[in-house]
């Protein structure tokens, strides 16, 4: 196939309707959606565009599903956590699928925090010499990080960035995307670090 740019696949698209609900991939799958463009990587990431206006990325064995016309303008964080910005038409006459990779990681990353959040969420003003027990009995994770000899085993049990990662972010409260400028890695590194991290903390205590 030709080289097809943004602006283009934009045009060979509708736009998909703002008063409804996101499909999910199910959806789109069972719904029998033509695909219109389909791009493999070479770090076996894929991103598939949709005859409905809607594309599906797939990396690190998970999904995400967005609306294509409303990949515009991409904001980040650079090295010095200052918000960035770069406009939508410095993607428009680029290959129509490196505008919907950087979506379709960044939808991927804050989705798994905000499932880490959820799953290990604690009272907010949690400080590492609060001892005390919390009234939730249910086990989780994050009652242990409220013991002090806990959080000597855990520093123990893994290793020093995966450990460094944790505290940062549940501890302290900075984002994944705050912790990988302060420690100059990306913040897909510091992600996957710490769901290993907390992952071996839950295969071993509880």
């Amino acid at each position: 196939m030709n080289f097809i740019t943004l602006k283009e696949l934009k045009k060979m698209v509708p736009v998909a309707s703002e008063f409804k609900r996101v499909p999910g991939l199910k959806k789109i799958l069972e719904d029998g959606i033509e695909v219109i463009l389909r791009k493999q990587m070479e770090n076996h990431a894929e991103v598939v565009v949709y005859k409905n206006g809607y594309v599906s990325y797939h990396a690190h064995e998970r999904y995400t599903v967005f609306a294509l016309h409303n990949c515009t303008h991409y904001y980040y964080e650079s090295q010095g956590n200052e918000h960035q910005t770069i406009p939508h038409n410095h993607f428009e006459d680029m290959e129509w699928h490196i505008r919907l990779v950087l979506e379709g990681e960044d939808r991927l990353v804050r989705n798994l925090e905000a499932r880490e959040s959820e799953t290990f969420s604690y009272a907010a003003d949690v400080n590492p010499e609060y001892n005390n027990e919390m009234e939730d009995p249910r086990i989780n994770v994050m009652d242990f990080v409220l013991n002090k000899e806990f959080l000597r085993k855990a520093s123990e049990l893994l290793k020093k960035h995966q450990w460094e990662m944790i505290c940062r972010h549940y501890i302290e409260g900075m984002t994944h995307r705050e912790i990988a400028a302060e420690m100059g890695v990306s913040h897909q590194y510091v992600t996957k670090g710490i769901k290993k991290g907390l992952h071996r903390i839950r295969c071993t205590y509880t």
